[in-house]
C-alpha cells in the first residue's frame, strides 16, 4: 500500500492511501507527516531484521548472497594479506 504526500490549499499535509483510495491523514504539520514515515520505517526494519535472523537461526541463507563467518572470514584474511604485500 502506497502513501501519497499531498499539500492541502491552507499548506498544511494530508496523507492519501493508493490501496484504499481515501485520506488517512489530514492537516498535518511537516514534522507529522516526517513521524509517521519515520515511525513506520522503523517497524518496517525491525520487522524485516527479525524475519532475517530466525532464518540465519534456522540455518538458512536469508539473502542471495549470503555467505558464513567462515568464507567471509577467509575473504578479510585475503584482503589483509593483500593490503600488508
Amino acid at each position: 500500500m502506497a502513501q501519497i504526500i499531498v499539500i492541502q490549499p491552507d499548506g498544511k499535509f494530508s496523507l492519501w492511501s493508493t490501496f484504499f483510495d481515501e485520506w488517512f491523514m489530514v492537516d498535518l504539520d511537516e514534522e507529522d507527516v516526517i513521524k509517521y514515515f519515520e515511525d513506520k520505517d522503523r517497524k518496517r526494519s525491525i520487522e524485516s531484521t527479525k524475519e532475517v535472523i530466525e532464518e540465519l537461526k534456522a540455518g538458512g541463507k536469508p539473502y542471495p548472497f549470503a555467505q558464513t563467518w567462515e568464507e567471509l572470514n577467509e575473504i578479510a584474511k585475503t584482503t589483509e594479506a593483500e593490503e600488508n604485500a
